[in-house]
């Protein structure tokens, strides 16, 4: 899907980055801009920090988040003192973040931003809702490193993976990287008896999956392993993980024929040669929902002084990650 459709499609997107300087920033404005041409009151926040000139890790310069008279804004109140944009405050929110409570605004003159909004999914999905009751028409959120979290279908209806040359001078392995990073974004749904019985006991805790469903007690596989380990036998089909499944988890069960559920593919912290491992073991990974993940965007450029062909990394992209979108914004545009 393209980014114009997107606009028209979903009320809630967020822009996942896999790893810092990959282009979410150049995307974000674009969508922005999008809006603006077609008349849309934009939302914008964030988990984390994003739209500073200078990156906060690297110490590069990088792009910076430009918004238009309208525009809704959650972010802290430490934040607004970096805008160059205008604005008025709406609401202060009883959430609490490093950088203070956070506040929404609305930009009344146009302006350089920037966000930093809640630290919890619950708490974007909150003040994404507040926003669009006041009057906005789409959500868009930008994600931080590493907290692909904000592609989970709890908070946005739609996500955009942005990648690119700061993965890896080897532009094979950024290209390996982004496919098993979609791959895992793109894991299908568990089967419909497993899921009622998932949601049946409504439980937070690792449930064992089978003829009948033990809770286990236990709350997390980190540290854990042995113990879930022991008290799987032969009738049990799946393991459901509340958290996060890791290689370590994923490599004692190997061979066991028992398969992993998770809430979503932003739960996964595996790498590919763990999962192939896995998956020709005999076992499979489901989730109980599935990302929206709409296309790939992709960012040739490194701040560290290197870069790829944008064309010839966009047709490997596109050929890697068949059939999903994939462009490049500032080499070829938006794809309209």
């Amino acid at each position: 899907m393209n980014l114009y459709s997107a606009i028209d499609t979903y009320k809630k997107i967020s822009i996942l980055g896999m790893s810092k300087n990959s282009g979410k920033t150049v995307v974000l404005n674009e969508l922005i801009d999008i809006c603006k041409k077609k008349k849309r009151i934009v939302c914008l926040t964030s988990i984390g920090v994003d739209g500073e000139g200078r990156d906060i890790v690297y110490k590069t310069k990088k792009p910076k988040i430009y918004a238009y008279e309208g525009t809704l804004i959650a972010t802290s109140e430490e934040a607004l003192k970096s805008f160059s944009a205008k604005y008025e405050i709406i609401d202060i929110l009883p959430f609490s973040t490093c950088l203070g409570r956070i506040v929404i605004v609305k930009i009344i003159r146009d302006g350089y931003v920037l966000l930093a909004g809640p630290d919890s999914n619950r708490e974007i999905s909150q003040v994404s809702d507040m926003m669009l009751t006041l009057g906005g028409d789409i959500v868009l959120i930008d994600g931080a490193l590493n907290r692909k979290t904000q592609g989970s279908p709890s908070i946005t209806d739609a996500c955009i993976l942005s990648t690119g040359a700061s993965l890896s001078r080897d532009i094979n392995i950024t290209i390996k990287k982004t496919k098993h990073t979609v791959d895992m974004l793109s894991l299908n749904r568990v089967e419909e008896d497993a899921l009622n019985k998932i949601n049946s006991l409504n439980s937070k805790n690792v449930l064992l999956i089978g003829d009948n469903t033990i809770d286990t007690d236990i709350k997390t596989s980190l540290g854990n392993e042995d113990e879930i380990l022991n008290r799987i036998d032969k009738n049990i089909k799946y393991i459901y993980l509340p958290g996060s499944l890791t290689g370590t988890f994923l490599n004692k069960i190997k061979g066991l024929e028992v398969d992993i559920i998770v809430k979503d593919g932003t739960k996964i912290f595996v790498n590919r040669e763990d999962y192939d491992s896995f998956r020709v073991a005999g076992g499979n990974i489901y989730v109980l929902e599935r990302i929206n993940l709409i296309c790939v965007t992709q960012n040739p450029t490194s701040p560290f002084g290197y870069y790829y062909n944008p064309d010839v990394f966009l047709q490997n992209l596109r050929r890697a990650l068949y059939p999903l979108d994939v462009y490049d914004v500032l080499y070829e545009g938006v794809g309209v």
